[in-house]
C-alpha cells in the first residue's frame, strides 16, 4: 500500500514540477477541454456537427400512422402510448412516425412489418381462409369475425 501511494506522490511531484518549469519559462498552460461525442474542440471554443440527416421511407410512415390507431384500439399497449402521445391527432402521429424513423429506424421499420402481417391477416379473414386455432374443424372465420360452420 505504501509503495502505491508513494508511486501515486511521485506522480503528481512530477506533474507539478513539469506545470512550475512551463510557468517559470513564461508560457500559458493549454486549457483542458473535453469534447462531447459529435462535437470538435479546437483550443476553447466548441463546435457543433450536424447529426446526418437520415431518409425515411414514406411507406413505413404511412404504415404507422395506418396501423398505430388501430393496433392501440384492439389493446397493443405499445401502440396506446405512441397514439396517447400523438393526442390520438393522423398529423400529430405523422410527425411522431417520422420522429420514430430518425431516432429508431429498426422500431419504425418494426411498426411497418405488424402493420403489413395485420393487414395480410385481415385480407385472408375477409375470404374465410383465415381458421383460427380455437375454431371447430370444419369452421372459418365470418365477416363478424367469428367461427362459423365452413359455407
Amino acid at each position: 500500500m505504501r509503495t502505491l501511494t508513494a508511486a501515486m506522490c511521485m506522480g503528481l511531484l512530477a506533474l507539478a514540477s513539469s506545470c512550475a518549469r512551463q510557468a517559470e519559462a513564461g508560457r500559458d498552460l493549454e486549457p483542458i477541454a473535453s469534447a462531447a461525442p459529435g462535437t470538435a474542440s479546437t483550443g476553447q471554443v466548441t463546435a457543433e456537427t450536424p447529426a446526418p440527416e437520415t431518409t425515411i421511407a414514406p411507406a413505413l410512415v404511412d404504415n404507422c400512422v395506418g396501423y398505430v390507431p388501430f393496433a392501440a384500439y384492439t389493446g397493443n399497449f405499445y401502440m396506446q402510448i405512441i397514439w396517447d402521445q400523438a393526442n390520438r391527432d393522423v398529423a400529430q402521429l405523422r410527425e411522431l412516425c417520422e420522429q420514430i424513423g430518425r431516432d429508431d429506424p429498426e422500431g419504425l421499420s418494426r411498426i411497418s412489418t405488424e402493420h403489413q402481417a395485420v393487414e395480410k391477416y385481415l385480407a385472408a379473414a375477409s375470404k374465410g381462409t383465415v381458421v383460427p386455432a380455437n375454431c371447430a374443424p370444419g369452421s372459418v372465420l365470418g365477416d363478424e369475425g367469428f367461427c362459423v360452420a365452413d359455407r
